[in-house]
């Protein structure tokens, strides 16, 4: 088994509402996104999938959320933007593109908000 991973980052700002329904200052963070896809064999040109085509599927994901208020950017709107939902999000929009899993199955999404901070998610087996 062969895996690929990509990066990317991106500025976002969000304000999350805990349990006790106090909210935090709207503030900005650096998101980064870590995309890992794993491909049972390699293609003639000695690739599971081309980096290129990898970044630009995250890319296409994660552009709508650019400079945005998360709170107010579907899929956001309504929902706590956390990393944990985030990466959810980004995981599950990736693992339903019928062109990217022709060759990879999305393996594991982890997303950091800073340095030492972050969350992941996946799915099965």
């Amino acid at each position: 088994m062969y895996e690929v991973e990509v990066t990317r980052a991106f500025p976002a700002k969000h304000q999350l509402t805990y349990a006790d329904r106090h909210t935090e200052p709207m503030h900005e963070h650096q998101w980064t996104i870590r995309v890992l896809c794993e491909a049972p064999d390699i293609d003639g040109t000695g690739m599971g999938i081309d980096f290129v085509k990898l970044d630009g599927k995250v890319e296409s994901v994660v552009s709508p959320l650019r400079n945005r208020v998360l709170n107010e950017t579907p899929p956001f709107a309504g929902q706590n933007p956390t990393a944990e939902n985030m990466a959810r999000y980004v995981f599950q929009a990736l693992a339903q593109d019928p062109e990217l899993c022709r060759r990879v199955r999305v393996k594991k999404v982890w997303v950091s908000e800073a340095e030492g901070y972050r969350a992941s998610y996946s799915e099965g087996a």
